[in-house]
């Protein structure tokens, strides 16, 4: 649906993360987004909808070292990359 209304691809991490950095005109509708994926799934659950259940088997602290390793690893290859320099 974004894309249809605004041609844009529904990145999450970049529309959020944009919220820091987002020129005049932006800021509403990444503000709508975020608050969109969050009262959607409230609400189809309020109209009876029934939610998945999520089932994590891994502990915790190994998800959260997972999570570091791979935004270290982006952070360096963001560094590292010329292309991605290139604004």
């Amino acid at each position: 649906m974004l894309w249809l209304a605004d041609g844009r691809i529904a990145g999450v991490s970049g529309i959020i993360g944009g919220l820091w950095t987002a020129r005049n005109g932006e800021v509403a509708w990444r503000i709508a987004f975020a608050i969109g994926l969050i009262a959607a799934p409230v609400l189809y659950g309020m109209g009876g909808g029934e939610l998945p259940h999520i089932t994590v088997s891994l502990p915790w602290p190994l998800i959260m070292i997972a999570g570091l390793i791979a935004s270290c690893a982006l952070c360096f290859f963001l560094q590292t990359n010329p292309i991605a320099k290139r604004k």
